[in-house]
Protein backbone atom coordinates (compact mmCIF):
# COMPACT_ATOMS: atom_id res chain seq x y z
CA UNK A 1 0.00 0.00 0.00
CA UNK A 2 1.21 3.75 -0.48
CA UNK A 3 1.08 6.41 2.49
CA UNK A 4 -0.99 9.31 0.80
CA UNK A 5 -1.96 10.95 3.64
CA UNK A 6 -1.40 14.47 2.57
CA UNK A 7 -3.01 14.90 -0.46
CA UNK A 8 -6.47 13.68 1.50
CA UNK A 9 -5.62 16.87 4.08
CA UNK A 10 -4.72 19.44 1.64
CA UNK A 11 -8.30 18.04 -0.46
CA UNK A 12 -9.90 19.12 2.59
CA UNK A 13 -8.30 22.05 3.77
CA UNK A 14 -9.17 23.30 0.01
CA UNK A 15 -12.80 22.78 0.52
CA UNK A 16 -13.06 23.92 4.26
CA UNK A 17 -10.89 27.17 3.37
CA UNK A 18 -10.35 28.06 -0.08
CA UNK A 19 -6.82 27.19 0.01
CA UNK A 20 -5.06 26.64 -3.24
CA UNK A 21 -1.66 24.98 -2.28
CA UNK A 22 0.95 22.60 -4.20
CA UNK A 23 0.98 19.28 -2.92
CA UNK A 24 4.19 16.93 -2.65
CA UNK A 25 3.17 13.34 -2.60
CA UNK A 26 5.42 10.81 -1.05
CA UNK A 27 5.26 7.39 -1.62
CA UNK A 28 5.96 4.63 1.06
CA UNK A 29 5.96 0.93 1.46
CA UNK A 30 6.05 0.21 -2.11
CA UNK A 31 4.59 -3.03 -3.26
CA UNK A 32 6.47 -3.07 -6.75
CA UNK A 33 9.21 -5.93 -6.25
CA UNK A 34 10.46 -6.11 -9.46
CA UNK A 35 13.76 -6.53 -10.05
CA UNK A 36 14.22 -3.03 -12.23
CA UNK A 37 17.98 -2.04 -12.77
CA UNK A 38 18.99 0.63 -14.81
CA UNK A 39 20.41 -1.12 -17.54
CA UNK A 40 16.54 -2.52 -17.87
CA UNK A 41 15.28 0.83 -18.20
CA UNK A 42 13.10 1.20 -21.64
CA UNK A 43 10.35 2.99 -23.08
CA UNK A 44 8.13 0.59 -21.52
CA UNK A 45 8.46 1.20 -18.41
CA UNK A 46 6.96 4.64 -19.17
CA UNK A 47 4.20 5.68 -16.67
CA UNK A 48 4.81 3.37 -14.31
CA UNK A 49 5.69 3.57 -11.06
CA UNK A 50 9.33 2.22 -10.16
CA UNK A 51 11.57 1.15 -7.75
CA UNK A 52 15.30 1.29 -7.87
CA UNK A 53 17.94 -0.21 -5.36
CA UNK A 54 21.37 1.51 -5.36
CA UNK A 55 24.36 2.64 -3.16
CA UNK A 56 24.21 6.35 -2.06
CA UNK A 57 27.64 7.47 -3.62
CA UNK A 58 27.13 11.48 -3.33
CA UNK A 59 25.10 13.97 -2.31
CA UNK A 60 24.98 17.92 -2.06
CA UNK A 61 24.48 20.17 0.36
CA UNK A 62 20.95 21.32 1.38
CA UNK A 63 19.89 24.71 -0.53
CA UNK A 64 17.00 26.74 -0.11
CA UNK A 65 15.29 27.66 -3.08
CA UNK A 66 12.89 29.79 -3.61
CA UNK A 67 9.23 28.84 -5.04
CA UNK A 68 7.23 32.29 -4.90
CA UNK A 69 8.76 35.60 -3.96
CA UNK A 70 6.86 38.71 -2.15
CA UNK A 71 6.69 41.68 -4.05
CA UNK A 72 5.74 45.48 -2.32
CA UNK A 73 5.54 48.68 -4.41
CA UNK A 74 7.69 51.38 -3.05
CA UNK A 75 4.90 53.91 -4.17
CA UNK A 76 1.76 53.07 -2.61
CA UNK A 77 2.77 49.24 -0.38
CA UNK A 78 0.74 47.46 -3.11
CA UNK A 79 1.74 43.59 -2.10
CA UNK A 80 1.53 40.69 -4.37
CA UNK A 81 2.96 37.38 -4.95
CA UNK A 82 4.71 36.13 -7.69
CA UNK A 83 5.68 32.37 -8.35
CA UNK A 84 8.75 30.69 -9.86
CA UNK A 85 7.97 29.41 -13.52
CA UNK A 86 10.20 27.42 -15.53
CA UNK A 87 12.77 28.24 -12.65
CA UNK A 88 12.67 32.32 -13.70
CA UNK A 89 11.16 34.42 -11.23
CA UNK A 90 8.62 36.42 -12.86
CA UNK A 91 8.95 39.92 -11.37
CA UNK A 92 5.95 42.44 -11.35
CA UNK A 93 6.46 45.01 -13.86
CA UNK A 94 3.59 47.30 -13.43
CA UNK A 95 1.40 47.93 -10.23
CA UNK A 96 -2.37 48.41 -10.81
CA UNK A 97 -2.69 50.25 -7.86
CA UNK A 98 -0.69 53.38 -8.31
CA UNK A 99 -0.59 53.17 -12.04
CA UNK A 100 3.79 53.30 -11.71
CA UNK A 101 6.03 51.42 -13.74
CA UNK A 102 8.96 48.84 -12.23
CA UNK A 103 8.53 50.13 -8.92
CA UNK A 104 8.16 46.87 -6.91
CA UNK A 105 10.95 45.92 -4.21
CA UNK A 106 11.16 41.92 -3.26
CA UNK A 107 10.44 41.58 0.45
CA UNK A 108 12.48 37.98 1.21
CA UNK A 109 11.43 37.91 4.86
CA UNK A 110 7.45 37.07 3.00
CA UNK A 111 8.69 35.00 0.26
CA UNK A 112 8.33 30.86 -0.04
CA UNK A 113 11.68 28.79 0.05
CA UNK A 114 11.82 25.02 -0.31
CA UNK A 115 15.05 22.71 0.74
CA UNK A 116 16.57 20.66 -2.24
CA UNK A 117 19.58 18.32 -2.58
CA UNK A 118 20.94 16.89 -5.14
CA UNK A 119 22.01 13.03 -4.74
CA UNK A 120 23.76 11.04 -6.67
CA UNK A 121 23.13 6.62 -6.60
CA UNK A 122 25.03 3.48 -8.07
CA UNK A 123 23.32 0.66 -9.61
CA UNK A 124 24.04 -2.51 -7.03
CA UNK A 125 25.04 -5.06 -9.52
CA UNK A 126 23.53 -8.77 -8.90
CA UNK A 127 25.80 -11.60 -8.53
CA UNK A 128 24.33 -13.51 -11.51
CA UNK A 129 24.88 -10.56 -13.89
CA UNK A 130 28.94 -9.68 -14.50
CA UNK A 131 28.57 -5.84 -15.74
CA UNK A 132 31.64 -4.23 -16.44
CA UNK A 133 30.65 -0.75 -14.56
CA UNK A 134 27.47 0.11 -12.53
CA UNK A 135 25.30 2.58 -13.72
CA UNK A 136 25.06 6.19 -11.91
CA UNK A 137 21.37 8.10 -11.62
CA UNK A 138 21.39 11.38 -10.42
CA UNK A 139 18.45 12.47 -8.30
CA UNK A 140 16.88 15.78 -6.51
CA UNK A 141 15.39 14.97 -3.21
CA UNK A 142 13.04 18.21 -1.81
CA UNK A 143 11.66 19.34 1.54
CA UNK A 144 11.37 16.32 4.26
CA UNK A 145 13.57 14.08 2.15
CA UNK A 146 16.88 16.52 2.02
CA UNK A 147 19.41 15.68 4.53
CA UNK A 148 18.30 11.92 5.10
CA UNK A 149 20.94 10.19 3.37
CA UNK A 150 24.34 9.70 4.30
CA UNK A 151 27.44 8.19 1.43
CA UNK A 152 27.14 4.80 1.65
CA UNK A 153 23.80 4.18 2.84
CA UNK A 154 21.80 1.86 0.68
CA UNK A 155 18.19 3.03 -0.46
CA UNK A 156 15.28 2.48 -2.56
CA UNK A 157 13.79 5.16 -4.86
CA UNK A 158 10.54 4.73 -6.28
Amino acid sequence: YFTLTSIFLSKNLTKKIGLKKKVRISFSNSMNNQNITLNSLSPKNLNKLLTLKGLVVKHSNSMSVMTSAFFRCEICSFETFSFIERGKLIEPVYCYSCKNFHSFQIILNRSHFTDKQFISLQEIQSKDKKENFPLDINLVAYDENTKKVKIGQIIEVT
